[in-house]
């Protein structure tokens, strides 16, 4: 059929990451689709309804009268589908994939949220009409409840004069008692007499899930409105659950579904259970047995993404012995993966935590293995901004570790002279990778930062580092290297700015400014900790370095660096007249940089966070005390969580991303004899 042409070449187009060409072939699919309900004689209103899915909550009010009320529309039945889809059933079931493909695309290239909420309506309506509900209604009743799900009341197949009775049924408005918004039919056709009735349905169901899924996305993303508790999304997620646990078969979804609630539960701020719910999910899956499933039926593959992200949280909280296995484990596995989104899914927040324990060298090899594998299946588009910006951000880290450990500028003026390199820098000290008068960022911009990490943090801490590296370039001309670096230095901190100031919010999110000078409280989003408190500490970095920058030879522009001083000039690109902030300014923003980590980690009880906070407080000359109390503090929770006979055989990785601890390896490495 046509629609199925549109479907599979929107299919091809997913896998190579053209999300946009995937989403117009989708879109033509959809419209075939659509010729066949008029065909059919079905004709609907596309008008969202508000409450379209109040059902799946609050079944009760739904279900209080069996009996509709004279005179209100009827709702779509199963001899409808029957005729759409000319009783057949594998057509009825790509009909749901185009609906189900088109809502998930939708959902990520459009901000149109009433559509996507009308085709997970029509797709979740469908499978409620075609698929034998009684398995999982005798399992769990609140399930079929909660869906709208009465026995009897939607299969009109078997009642020819109930059928043949409402064939003239007048459409006179919205049926209030229905669980879904109501179709007005035009039912000017009838079943045709060889299509065997009892022999049409969805054979198989497992397309709920990513429905499911799907509803909760718009709930998760504030599409529709939920309650501060996110109990609608929770509820759909508990229904994702109960049905999985009907039948061994449905193991991937279950494991996506926990995939999902462990998000909720980590964002909601319940660690403890976020976790625990993660080891359960890190158990089950199999990359082999469940990875095709899955990207069948979602698009992609969140489960390594999910267990990465766990990653992270297990490296923040201080479990490092368990962040190191689980992380490799999931490496182990990336060669076996097909599915190239899901790939860079994984990868990407990989190589945040390596870079935040130091191990740059391995994490440039596995973004490297990353690329390879991407050239090798024909390129992919989806992260074709980001690659060469992530590569040449871990080469500049390794360059550093050169100068770093070997006092060696060779390997880093090397690199410089690559035509890439230079390519890249240009970019970025054109803020290239800043949004345009306050524009909002793309797509691709949004899930890096799901991911940990981000665009505009990957810059700045990439400038920091040539700012160190070219101020110790004594082949080049003093006015000509102290220029560099302070440009180096006012950009990198106008992207750290903006990185920071994407990672607060309102602490009322009902209270907006009314004005430009009006002032709100701005609090920092918990489920973006990670990568905020980086952008904190590579803020204080610049800012300290800035603090004790002395212009070399001639009088150099230094006017920039005052306007970066300010979050709210993080975007203004025009040049301003404010003189070259001071010593004691940039110091005092600095130590609150420093204090907003502490703050963090603190509250949160991340204590790998607390303890860079510790660590740079003392070695940018802070608060040395202060920082000292921070390490300690940090050191004795990280022990007494893992145990100290655990804790000591990890310590040298703590050491080996921060030297100075080094003083402590006695204390906490004793108890491993």
């Amino acid at each position: 059929s046509a629609m199925g042409c549109y479907y599979r070449s929107a299919m091809i187009h997913d896998e190579l990451g053209a999300f946009q060409e995937s989403f117009l072939h989708l879109t033509a699919a959809y419209r075939m689709f659509n010729a066949m309900r008029q065909e059919a004689g079905v004709t609907e209103d596309f008008q969202f309804v508000a409450a379209s899915f109040q059902a799946i909550f609050s079944h009760s009010e739904h279900h209080t009268n069996s009996n509709n009320p004279a005179g209100t529309a009827q709702t779509l039945k199963k001899s409808d589908i029957i005729r759409i889809f000319d009783g057949d059933s594998s057509l009825l079931e790509l009909g749901l994939n185009v609906l189900l493909r088109l809502a998930q695309s939708s959902f990520s290239l459009s901000d149109n949220p009433e559509v996507t909420s009308k085709l997970y309506e029509d797709a979740l309506q469908l499978i409620m009409l075609t698929w034998d509900w009684k398995d999982a209604l005798a399992l769990n009743s609140n399930f079929g409840a909660s869906l709208g799900l009465a026995e009897g009341t939607l299969d009109d197949t078997t009642t020819t004069n109930n059928t043949n009775n409402s064939a003239n049924t007048p459409n006179t408005g919205h049926s209030s008692n229905t669980p879904l918004s109501p179709h007005r039919l035009k039912r000017v056709k009838t079943m045709s007499s060889d299509i065997d009735a009892t022999s049409f349905g969805l054979k198989d169901p497992t397309i709920v899930f990513p429905i499911l899924a799907g509803i909760a996305a718009l709930y998760r993303n504030n599409k529709l409105q939920d309650d501060k508790s996110r109990n609608k999304e929770s509820t759909l997620y508990d229904l994702s659950l109960v049905l999985a646990r009907t039948s061994p078969a449905y193991l991937p979804h279950l494991i996506c579904a926990m995939c999902l609630q462990r998000t909720l539960l980590f964002e909601l701020g319940r660690v403890k259970e976020s976790l625990t719910m993660a080891e359960g999910i890190a158990s089950m899956y199999n990359e082999a047995e469940h990875a095709g499933v899955i990207i069948k039926a979602y698009g992609d593959n969140r489960v390594p993404y999910t267990i990465m992200m766990h990653v992270q949280l297990l490296r923040i909280v201080g479990f490092f012995n368990k962040s190191f296995t689980t992380m490799n484990n999931v490496l182990a596995t990336l060669p076996e993966m097909t599915h190239l989104h899901s790939v860079g899914m994984t990868v990407y927040p990989a190589i945040s935590v390596m870079m935040l324990e130091g191990s740059q060298r391995y994490a440039l090899k596995v973004f490297r293995n990353y690329l390879s594998l991407e050239k090798e299946r024909g390129g992919y588009n989806f992260f074709k901004e980001s690659n060469p910006l992530f590569l040449e951000a871990l080469e500049t880290a390794v360059c550093y570790e050169q100068f770093t450990v070997q006092k060696d500028l060779s390997f880093y003026l090397a690199h410089c002279d690559c035509v890439n390199a230079q390519a890249i820098e240009a970019k970025i000290l054109n803020k290239e990778y800043l949004p345009v008068d306050g524009n909002s960022r793309s797509m691709l911009y949004d899930t890096l930062s799901s991911f940990g990490t981000s665009i505009e943090h990957c810059c700045g801490f990439m400038l920091l580092l040539r700012a160190r590296m070219t101020s110790k370039r004594i082949e080049m001309r003093p006015a000509e290297r102290s220029a560099l670096v302070l440009k180096y230095l006012t950009v990198a901190l106008e992207y750290e700015n903006f990185h920071i100031s994407t990672c607060m919010e309102p602490e009322q999110r009902s209270v907006l400014p009314t004005s430009p000078s009006t002032k709100v409280k701005m609090v920092p989003i918990d489920r973006l900790a990670f990568a905020h408190f980086g952008s904190l500490i590579t803020k204080a970095c610049i800012l300290i370095m800035l603090a004790y920058f002395e212009p070399e030879g001639p009088a150099t522009t230094t006017t920039a660096a005052a306007a970066s001083l300010s979050p709210n000039n993080a975007q203004n690109n025009s040049p301003t007249n404010a003189p070259l902030p001071d010593k004691a300014e940039c110091i005092a923003q600095a130590s609150a940089c420093l204090q907003q980590c502490e703050e963090i980690g603190t509250r949160l009880g991340y204590h790998f966070i607390t303890l860079h906070a510790g660590v740079y407080l003392e070695i940018l000359g802070l608060d040395t005390r202060r920082g000292k109390q921070l390490q300690v503090q940090a050191l004795d929770a990280m022990q007494a969580m893992n145990g100290p006979k655990e804790f000591a055989l990890v310590f040298d990785s703590v050491i080996e991303a921060f030297p100075i601890l080094e003083r402590f390896k006695i204390k906490y490495t004793m108890l491993s004899d």
